[in-house]
Formats: structure tokens, sequence, C-alpha cells
């Protein structure tokens, strides 16, 4: 799985390309699949899934509408929401994640804990059992 800061250098390589295929001014398309497939580094990888239900796929890539679509302001109010949408989860994500390190480092500390104790305990029944064998042998015998 492709990582954010993937995904940026991979929307920021094709802003590039695009910028370097279609001149400014000029009727461009909203995407261009192939320039997406160069910038991400070909076939399978950085391949995003969904396109065929997206009226502007560079919106999800860029966060912003392409440049033929810089001057129509239609979905951007909705694209703006879904972003945060989409920061919100993955913050909540990291959240989550760093909460189950914390608990994993608790339960890992906790574990040593009861190891330390147990040696502890073993080392102390030791020394009971060498002096009951001592307290043994040091008895008058009954005979």
């Amino acid at each position: 799985m492709a990582s954010l800061i993937e995904i940026a250098s991979q929307s920021e390589k094709y802003e590039a390309y695009f910028m370097e295929k279609y001149e400014e001014g000029l009727i461009n398309p909203r995407f261009d699949e192939g320039l997406w497939s160069r910038a991400s580094g070909g076939k399978n990888k950085g391949k995003l899934y969904g396109f065929n239900n997206v009226d502007d796929p560079s919106a999800l890539i860029n966060g912003i509408p392409s440049t033929s679509c810089s001057s129509t302001s239609h979905g951007s109010g909705i694209q703006d929401t879904e972003i945060q949408r989409l920061k919100g989860i993955i913050e909540g994500l990291v959240a989550e994640k760093e909460i189950e390190k914390a608990e994993k480092q608790s339960e890992k500390a906790e574990k040593e804990r009861e190891k330390t104790e147990k040696e502890s305990m073993h080392e102390r029944l030791t020394t009971i059992e060498a002096m009951l064998k001592l307290v043994l042998q040091n008895l008058p015998s009954s005979s």
C-alpha cells in the first residue's frame, strides 16, 4: 500500500507531467490516466481504484479541481468536506495506533514486572529450602 508521502510525490509528478503535456488555456482532459501511470511508476504501482465512478480523479489526487476546471467551483465544497472527513479518519486511526502501542508497552512492562517477581519468589523459595535442609540435618536423630 502506498504511503501518503508516496501519493503526494506521485501527485506532484502527475501535476508536472500534466502541465508539460497540456498547454494552459487549451481544453484539457479532467484526468490523464497515462500520466498518472507514468507518475506512479507504472502498472500495479500506486494504482488507485474506483475512478470510473469519479467525475474528476485529479481532485482526489490533488485535493483540488484539475487545471481544466479550476474556474468552476462545482463540488469544491464537497471535496473540501470529503478531504476534511478523510483527514479526520486518518487522525483517528493514527491516535488508535498510538493507543495500541502504549497499551502494548504497558502490557510488556507488566509482564516484565511479573517475571521479575516470579524470579524473586523462586530465589526466596530456594533459600528457604536450603535452610530447611540444614535444619533437618542438624536435628538430633530419634533412634
